[in-house]
């Protein structure tokens, strides 16, 4: 659950006192106690879903807690308490460490020194005078076309610019600098560097498409082994929304089901014991 957010939901399963059965009509109050404060009457909005399932919204002031209750009470029922523990979204940032080691970096570093040796030794525009021919003139058009076409796609509006280079330190800070290499130097090198070789090749202050971007955050979203091993990031993230702000169903029993946003599968099926220890999970991250 994130920490003093509007439009979350915390489920409860609630049986008859009488014989165990479903509960499934009757007025269900929820009642709100937060940081082992004053209880007090929910102003959420409580819904039976089916089957004896209870859901709650609570109020953006009712996940405002380190450690919020919410006790589900029916005259007919066995009353049910459901714990959370809101948290921040920035709990949640992305661990990008993996993509960005010393190694990496290193790598990038070097391969850029050897395309800026290159375009260094590109002549002037009068050593360029003896060598435009007709012939050299119709190939460097040609390749200077294809250029373009990759170049027209990246982008020329400075705040664009801007925001890259905002998430190039960014990453830095998130990193920091680990035992036995400068991450923040090669970093800076790197950008030095790029910005040598745009200024060399006259590309400087073009701009990155939608669909690049797009594509680009879907590589890293779907970089193989990006979390875990056989676990991508964009796997990762979606089985962690089911256990944060999915739906949730059988709670109260042995097996615990967690739900994706659309409310179309399980993300993930938990087997618990009567501690809420999970002894076994599956799960669904498609």
């Amino acid at each position: 659950m994130i920490k003093n957010t509007a439009s979350q939901y915390v489920s409860a399963q609630l049986v008859a006192v009488a014989d165990g059965e479903d509960i499934t009509s009757g007025t269900t109050t929820v009642y709100v106690t937060g940081d082992a404060g004053t209880q007090s009457s929910g102003s959420g909005t409580v819904t039976h879903e089916g089957n004896g399932c209870w859901s709650y919204a609570p109020t953006q002031g009712e996940t405002n807690y380190d450690h919020v209750a919410y006790t589900f009470v029916n005259t007919s029922a066995v009353s049910v308490t459901v714990q959370r523990d809101p948290v921040t979204a920035s709990d949640y940032q992305a661990d990008v460490s993996s993509l960005a080691t010393a190694a990496n970096l290193a790598t990038v570093d070097t391969v850029v020194d050897a395309i800026k040796v290159v375009t260094d030794a590109l002549p002037d525009s009068g050593a360029l005078s003896s060598l435009a021919t007709a012939s050299a003139l119709t190939t460097v058009d040609t390749v200077v076309d294809a250029i373009k076409v990759s170049t027209d796609n990246l982008p020329s509006d400075p705040a664009d610019q801007s925001l890259i280079i905002a998430a190039t330190d960014a990453l830095a800070a998130i990193l920091g600098t680990p035992a036995g290499a400068d991450l923040a130097a090669d970093l800076a090198a790197i950008k030095s560097d790029s910005a040598a070789v745009l200024l060399d090749t006259g590309t400087d202050g073009v701009v990155i498409s939608s669909a690049t971007q797009d594509a680009i955050a879907a590589a890293i979203l779907d970089l193989s082994d990006g979390v875990e091993t056989g676990e991508t990031i964009r796997q990762a993230l979606r089985l962690m929304r089911s256990a944060l702000v999915g739906k949730a169903a059988g709670l109260g029993t042995t097996t615990a089901t967690f739900r994706d946003r659309a409310d179309s599968k399980d993300r993930i099926t938990a087997t618990v014991d009567e501690d809420g220890n999970r002894t076994a999970i599956s799960t669904d991250a498609t």
